[in-house]
């Protein structure tokens, strides 16, 4: 969300700041809807997705006990968000070069803070290995 505020500063979007802010914090979010079909893909059960859908507070407060140790991988799940910054990024390019800016910016801070997260001892997982 603070990576929309700055790009709306940078970039001048035709529309409202907050129309910016509020796309940048959605996609920031719904990107990692991919998680569910990479803990689908590695185990063959949608046990996580039924998990959310049964009890939706588990996205709320509980975020940490949907996908067990290795249902997701933390690899994949980089590539896939890659790839998905990428594709979003080429597809809206032509259509509108600041959505697709804010875009880019909001999808790789996003990545970036993943990498963190997922690789650094000091803000990493409390397991030895990444999700």
């Amino acid at each position: 969300m603070v990576l929309a505020a700055v790009v709306v500063v940078l970039v001048e979007p035709p529309v409202s700041p907050l129309l910016v802010v509020g796309y940048g914090a959605a996609l920031g979010v719904l990107v990692d809807l991919d998680h569910f079909l990479l803990a689908r893909r590695n185990t063959g059960s949608w046990r996580a997705t039924v998990a959310v859908v049964e009890n939706p507070r588990l996205l709320l407060f509980e975020q940490e006990a949907i996908f067990e140790d290795g249902e997701v991988g933390a690899v994949r799940r980089l590539a896939s968000h890659a790839v998905i910054t990428v594709g979003l990024v080429a597809g809206l390019a032509p259509v509108s070069s600041s959505l697709a800016i804010v875009t880019g910016v909001v999808l790789l801070g996003h990545i970036l803070s993943d990498v963190v997260y997922d690789f650094t001892p000091v803000f990493g997982p409390p397991h030895t290995s990444a999700r």
